[in-house]
Formats: structure tokens, sequence, C-alpha cells
């Protein structure tokens, strides 16, 4: 397959117009006979990396979403429902790896919902689950990369002042740099900033970067639903903000952010992402699924959640998922790390201890859309 890597070209593909602010469906910047050539990786509205795939893939991977739109818009109404996503599958297309839609039951209530095993040859497979997993409410133990930084990139600790009282309260992870009308701002959880009262708003609470003496800045927008904030630096910290994450295994800071139809085919074809948290370190795995809805009060992504299967634990929280950009230098940032890790064994305890669970977290090409947030150096 052709990889072609745009950067710079930002009058190259004024053709897309609207459909790149919006990218997170599908946007093919040309078809042929036999391939469809589709953005992989942008930059805020700039396309970084574009690729020709095959038309067939390319179509059933549609047809994929627009599956799931429609098992949502029937079944997830019902209380027996805890959640879909888009999933991998065995099966291939023209060698490539296909993805599938999963509903999610809760156990023992089957017999509630009759869900069909396909929707115009889109398999739909279902499974029994007990809950959408554990809410990690304990505060992790900041293991690694847990120092005073002057200059502050992703994947650091960080700590969140929930009750506005100057004194830090949730302990997390930074998520990284980005930029918001050309302003930059530290991305990261918004549920490090939660007041104690449910789905209650954020605006202008503080965030630490090491500690009580380390004040980094206030929150200037986020989202409650899909678990993310982007937070103002103020003082010393002004101007310090380094596009990248500390100790990422790839080297060549952040490139771009990665499309919902690029984690289509990374589930599919197994690509390599990289988790980084305080707690658990650097873990690598694969794209289990995205396009995740869950069932919760506050928390549910508005059916954009990403879940890998990088371990993850309480202090982890706003932490990055990335993976290597195809522009061949730099990352291409996924998603970050949220409070309900699927399937959680158990909850952190000390450092070193061996953990436990899935990474579930807003989508990256989600918080960049709706945000109008830009990922990239």
């Amino acid at each position: 397959m052709n990889v072609r890597n745009l950067v710079g070209r930002r009058g190259a593909l004024k053709t897309i117009g609207a459909g790149i602010a919006s990218i997170g469906t599908f946007v093919a910047v040309g078809r042929g006979e036999d391939e469809v050539e589709i953005v992989t990786e942008t930059r805020g509205e700039t396309p970084v990396v574009t690729k020709s795939v095959p038309r067939d893939w390319y179509e059933h991977e549609r047809r994929v979403a627009e599956a799931l739109t429609r098992v949502n818009e029937r079944f997830l109404p019902s209380e027996a429902i805890l959640g879909s996503a888009i999933v991998g599958s065995d099966e291939t297309v023209e060698g490539k790896g296909v993805t599938q839609v999963e509903v999610a039951v809760a156990e023992g209530e089957a017999s509630a919902v009759s869900i069909p095993a396909s929707i115009e040859d889109v398999a739909i497979r279902t499974v029994s689950r007990r809950s959408n997993g554990v809410r990690l409410t304990e505060s992790g133990g900041g293991c690694h990369n847990n120092d005073d930084y002057d200059r502050v990139r992703g994947g650091v600790l960080v700590y969140g002042d929930g009750d506005d009282d100057g004194a830090v309260d949730q302990r997390g992870t930074s998520g990284c740099p980005v930029r918001k009308d050309g302003t930059e701002y530290l991305l990261t959880a918004n549920h490090l900033f939660l007041t104690g009262e449910p789905c209650e708003g954020n605006w202008d609470e503080g965030l630490y970067q090491y500690g009580d003496g380390d004040y980094f800045g206030e929150v200037h927008r986020y989202d409650q639903a899909e678990d993310w904030a982007i937070v103002a630096p103020v003082g010393d910290y002004e101007g310090t903000l380094v596009f990248d994450v500390k100790g990422a295994r790839w080297t060549g800071g952040i490139a771009s952010h990665a499309t919902k139809i690029r984690l289509q085919e990374m589930i599919g074809d197994g690509t390599t992402v990289e988790k980084m948290g305080t707690t658990t370190g650097a873990e690598t795995g694969v794209v289990e699924s995205i396009e995740g809805t869950y069932s919760d009060d506050c928390i549910d992504f508005d059916g954009h959640g990403v879940r890998t299967d990088c371990n993850t634990a309480a202090g982890d929280s706003g932490g990055p998922t990335y993976a290597r950009s195809e522009s061949g230098d730099g990352l291409a940032m996924v998603s970050l790390s949220s409070a309900r890790p699927d399937w959680v064994s158990k909850l952190y305890k000390e450092c070193g201890e061996e953990v436990y669970g899935r990474t579930v977290g807003p989508a990256c090409y989600r918080i960049a859309n709706e945000g109008g947030i830009e990922f990239g150096s």
C-alpha cells in the first residue's frame, strides 16, 4: 500500500473541505476502481498521512460503522445492554483484517433482547458481561516519570485539585501538550478535577505538576462524559510545554492524531500501540475496540471510547496511548486513559505490584474534532 506523508501541504487537499473537520467518520481523498485513498493521520485540519487501501476493505469498514449506528439506535435504550463497540474479527478482505460490531449484554439478560447475527453482511457479536468494569478510585503510586519537571510533556506525574482548596487531591498522568486556536495547553483526564459531586463541572480547577508547591495551571475546557480536559499553564510554566511523551519508545515528538478509519485498520492489522502512565509505566499492546459506549452516569465516552489490552491502574488516568506515525517520524496519538478500565481484576496498591486490566478512554480523533484540539508539534 502506498503511504503518503503530507506534512506541510496545507493547500494540497482543499477538495476535502469541511470533511476534514469531521474526519472521525470516513474521508476518501481519492477513488479508483480497486483502491481508495484515505486520510489516516491529521494535525488539526491538515492531513499528515494518506494511504491507498483496497476498495472492498474500505467499503466493509464503512458498513461496520453504519451497522454500529443502527445497533445503537435500536438496542442501547434497553437496560439489558451494557454497551457496544467496533472490535476485531477473524475475517479478512483483500488480505486485510476487518472489524465487526460487538454488543455487551448484561449477564442473565440475553432473553430480554434479540440481537441479530449480522446487519448487511456485517457480523454482530454478542457477549455476556457482568458489568463494564470497576471504576478506579484509589490514587496510584506515581512510580514512573515522577520528578519535578521545569518543562512538562506527556506521560508525567500530575495532580488535580478537585476541591479548589489549594491542595492536591487526585494523582494522574499528563496526556500531552496540544493547541487550541493557536494557544498551548496540557491535555489530561477530566476526572482528576472532580469535586466529589456527581457529574459536577470543573471550570478553573487547578492542576499541579509534582506536588502542593508546583501549581501548573487551571482547566480551560473540559468534557465530563468523554473525560478529557485541557489546562492552561500559568506563571513559570507558560511557554515550557514539550510536544512529546516522556519515555516513549518512538522518537520524533507528537506528529498527529490517528483518524477513526486508521483505528479500525489498527484493530484489523494488530498495530502496536504504547500506553504511558505514571503507575504502570510504558505498556505495549494493541487496540481491541473503538467507538465504545459504556453504561455510566458521568463517563460513557459518548460512543467514542477506545479500549486496548495495555495494563492500567489508578494513577495512570489522563496518560496517552499512541502509535508510531506512518509518516516515519514521531507519534500518532490514539487515546487517553480514563477512570474505568474494562474488566479490572484488582486495584493498584504499591509500585511494582503486578497489575490488572485494559486501558479504556476517549479517542484523540474525537477530542480533536469536537474540541477543536490540535495534536502535533
